[in-house]
């Protein structure tokens, strides 16, 4: 008989962690399905108290750890117990030997989008009314975030 892997989210039902730590149950479900056959959560009258084990392991505490995860991070803890071999995504691309060169579409759509975000930033700013000027300076700053990336992945 194979042994069944489970994760447990301890969390401190006074301070309101049953929304975060029933989400993050359920995102841990997605991602290994297939491979974690039970996520349970554990009201604690501990106060404070927000951990997860993964087969009986701890992975994360939050007093230790000094918050809440990432849920990126989470994952990647929770992987090297449940599934050690399970690809996560993009950096387990890159070990794979992703190349530079399969970034360029990626740029090219990035420049694109910030091309037509700044576009509407302007737009909305000649507007220049209340709601319209916030959105253009939203727009604005998106368009910035997209440049960056692509900028970021073209010196890659």
């Amino acid at each position: 008989m194979s042994e069944e892997n489970r994760v447990t989210i301890e969390y401190c039902s006074k301070c309101k962690f049953m929304m975060r730590s029933a989400w993050i149950a359920q995102e841990l479900l997605q991602t290994f399905e297939g491979d974690l056959d039970e996520a349970a959560l554990r009201p604690s009258s501990v106060p404070g108290i927000w951990q997860i084990l993964a087969n009986g392991q701890l992975v994360w505490n939050r007093k230790t750890e000094r918050g809440i995860p990432d849920l990126k991070d989470l994952k990647r803890r929770v992987r090297d117990v449940i599934a050690p071999n399970k690809d996560l995504g993009q950096k387990s691309l890159l070990a794979k030997g992703w190349k530079a060169d399969d970034a360029k579409p990626h740029i090219r759509i990035l420049s694109l989008n910030g091309g037509m975000l700044l576009g509407l930033a302007v737009m909305a700013l000649i507007m220049a009314d209340w709601p319209y000027g916030l959105i253009g300076i939203l727009l604005f700053i998106e368009s910035a975030v997209c440049f960056a990336f692509a900028k970021k992945l073209r010196n890659k």
